[in-house]
């Protein structure tokens, strides 16, 4: 998978694992770590984080 892929599925879950229980917060990262094949800590931070835009940095 590419990273752009991959963020496009934490995207995708990112709602129901804001709503989950615990016990569904435990299952998600587990599912996501077999599709993309990320470290669970990694699929854990991604679903975790808010939505952050990057900007180009410009210098005067």
């Amino acid at each position: 998978m590419t990273r752009h892929s991959i963020q496009e599925y934490a995207q995708a879950l990112k709602p129901g694992y804001h709503k989950a229980s615990e016990e569904g917060k435990g299952e998600m990262p587990d599912e996501f770590t077999e599709v993309t094949g990320l470290h669970r800590k990694a699929a854990i931070r991604l679903l975790k984080r808010a939505n952050c835009v990057r900007y180009p940095v410009t210098f005067p």
